[in-house]
This record gives structure tokens, C-alpha cells and sequence, in this order.
């Protein structure tokens, strides 16, 4: 009996926690060959592991306790990134789905994914593809938690993932580059500013056509001729005080995102062709919870967290701006 459902016993794998990844790290390196998994979730526990409750040390110092919290969040993060990276690739060869939505570990940048087609992380992809063999071949749709997507990430995600379809930033703060490359890839042109000098104004949002940032921006979107969706969903920025820099800096982010929504949906009632789209979603924190559910729902064969949610929330309310512009792609293999 146990051989009989060796095949299918570890296809769908869900690990939160210290001790049950290094446990499942331990008996994955202890079988005589990797478990087939299909769909793998590993939660955001380096965070937590940083978080040393002080009642550990009640009678200590604010120093001792200083030196002992990180000595201890240390050998933490040790086991932590060690069994990740075991898991992961032992993993890779047959994984169909994976979630890491940890912010501070990149397990996988080293490890190719053949078959990998969903795939949620909490960094930006920074690192080259190894060679000329991208590491996600088969990837169609990626969810990212970040705070910033500058031109380097999409050049990065061309190299990694050349077929990817759908793509969703969650967490987006303070980003200038997203507003600006975004009008680049949807091909709309920038606004006519009532400003006079372009540098007072649209310059903070879109790149000057003809500058060298907007040549790379139109090479880089050249090389995701795949890429059909892009959702956008900004975090809730909570000002903790200060001078109020960060909140000037959102408020600008969201003021650039909302220009190029208004200029895509400008450029589709005037009937421009429609192949690409954009949804801005409201700003919200992505919680872990969140990623979880999302993977199941992927897991059963759902939509999430991909599923267009532009035109109404579930009591019926519109939610955000879609919009789909004017470069033609071949989906033809989304489906397989």
C-alpha cells in the first residue's frame, strides 16, 4: 500500500514553521530518491524567527538581551535558510506550483524549474539567469511581494521567465520606475503637461521619449512579448511619523500609477487595439494568509491570486482600472 501511494503522497506540501522544515529537510535527505512534489507552500517564518520574545531573558540587560536575541535569530536563520534550500531543490525538478512568500529569502536563486508554471515569492527576482538557460522555462504566472520594480527586475524576469503570461506585483511602495515603465510596456503616450517645463512635472512619472531610459524601457519590454496581464496592488502606507518623506513618495507612486490607468482607459475609448492589460488594485496589505489561500485556490485548479478582479468585488462594487493595449502576443501555450 505504501509504495502504491508513494507517487502521490507528497504531491501537494504545505510547511510552516522552523521545526517542520527542518524535519521535512531531514527525511527528504534520508530517501532514497526525492518524493515527487507537485505543489509546494513554505511560509514567512524568517521574519518571525528575528522576533525572540524578551521573556526569555527576564532578568538580563537591554544589552544582554540585545546580544542573545541575535545571536539567537541567527542560528535561527541558519537552520531556517538551509532546510528551504534543501527542500526547494530537491523540489525543483517536478514542481508544478510554489509559494515562498518570505521577504527576506531567496532560496531559489540558483535552482532551475522546468516545469514550474505558478510561482509566488516575497523578493524581486535580481539575479541572472544562469547561462542562456532560464531558470523558469515553463513559467506562466508569477506573483511578486515588493516594494520596488525597477528596470533591472524586468530584465531579470525576460531572461528568467521568457513565456511568462500573467504577472502581479503585490506590496508595490515608494516606486517611481513602475508608473514610468508601465506606460513604456502598455504603449500609451505620456500626458500633455500643463506644466511648463516637463521636469516640473511628467518627469516624475513617465520617461521623456527618446532618452536613453525610455529606449532601454522599450528594448526591455520587446524581450516579454508573452506578458499579456500586469495587476498592480500598492501597499497601505502607514505613516510612523518623521519628516513625512515616505508618504510623499506613496502618494506620488499611486499619483503615477492612477495617470497611466487614465491614460490606458483614454486610449481604449478612443479604440486602440487591446492585447495587453492593466488592473490597479486598492492599496492593502498582502497578508500571509492571504498568499496561503491563493496557493490553495491555485492548488484546485482556481484563478488566484490572477483571477481579474477589475470589474467588481464580491458585493458587486468596481474595485479597479483594466486596460488592455495595443502589442499582439501568441497565449496559445497558456493552457497546457
Amino acid at each position: 500500500m505504501r509504495e502504491a501511494t508513494e507517487p502521490v503522497r507528497y504531491h501537494s506540501v504545505s510547511l510552516d514553521g522552523i521545526e517542520k522544515l527542518v524535519a521535512f529537510a531531514t527525511r527528504m535527505e534520508a530517501m532514497d530518491r526525492p518524493p515527487l512534489i507537485r505543489h509546494l507552500f513554505i511560509a514567512d517564518m524568517y521574519v518571525r524567527a528575528l522576533r525572540t520574545s524578551s521573556d526569555e531573558f527576564p532578568e538580563n540587560s537591554k544589552a544582554e538581551q540585545l546580544g542573545r536575541r541575535i545571536a539567537a535569530a541567527r542560528r535561527s536563520a541558519a537552520l531556517l535558510n538551509g532546510a528551504v534550500h534543501t527542500i526547494i531543490s530537491c523540489a525543483a525538478p517536478t514542481l508544478y506550483s510554489l509559494a515562498t512568500p518570505g521577504r527576506t529569502l531567496d532560496p531559489i536563486a540558483d535552482t532551475v524549474f522546468p516545469h514550474l508554471r505558478d510561482l509566488t515569492i516575497g523578493t524581486v527576482l535580481q539575479k541572472p539567469a544562469a547561462g542562456f538557460q532560464p531558470r523558469f522555462p515553463s513559467l506562466r504566472r508569477l506573483h511578486v511581494l515588493c516594494p520596488r520594480a525597477s528596470l533591472k527586475f524586468w530584465t531579470t524576469l525576460a531572461s528568467s521567465a521568457p513565456d511568462i503570461v500573467h504577472l502581479r506585483l503585490s506590496e508595490m511602495s515608494q516606486d517611481f520606475d513602475i508608473a514610468r515603465f508601465l506606460r513604456v510596456f502598455l504603449d500609451v503616450s505620456p500626458p500633455v503637461s500643463e506644466q511648463p517645463s516637463w521636469d516640473a512635472y511628467s518627469a516624475n512619472y513617465f520617461f521623456r521619449d527618446g532618452t536613453p531610459e525610455a529606449l532601454e524601457a522599450v528594448a526591455v519590454a520587446a524581450q516579454l512579448p508573452a506578458l499579456q496581464y500586469i495587476t498592480v496592488q500598492p501597499t497601505k502606507y502607514v505613516h510612523r511619523g518623521g519628516c513625512g518623506t515616505g508618504m510623499h513618495i506613496q502618494k506620488q507612486m499611486m499619483h503615477g500609477l492612477n495617470l497611466v490607468q487614465g491614460l490606458a482607459c483614454s486610449a481604449a475609448a478612443r479604440g486602440e487595439d487591446t492585447a495587453r492589460s492593466f488592473v490597479l488594485l486598492p492599496e492593502q496589505q498582502y497578508s500571509l494568509d492571504a498568499a496561503r489561500r491563493d496557493w490553495l485556490d491555485t492548488v484546485e485548479g482556481g484563478e488566484d491570486p490572477w483571477q481579474d478582479r477589475s470589474v467588481a468585488d464580491a458585493s458587486g462594487t468596481e474595485t479597479a482600472g483594466v486596460y488592455r493595449s495595443g502589442f499582439v502576443s501568441d497565449s496559445s501555450d497558456d493552457d497546457e
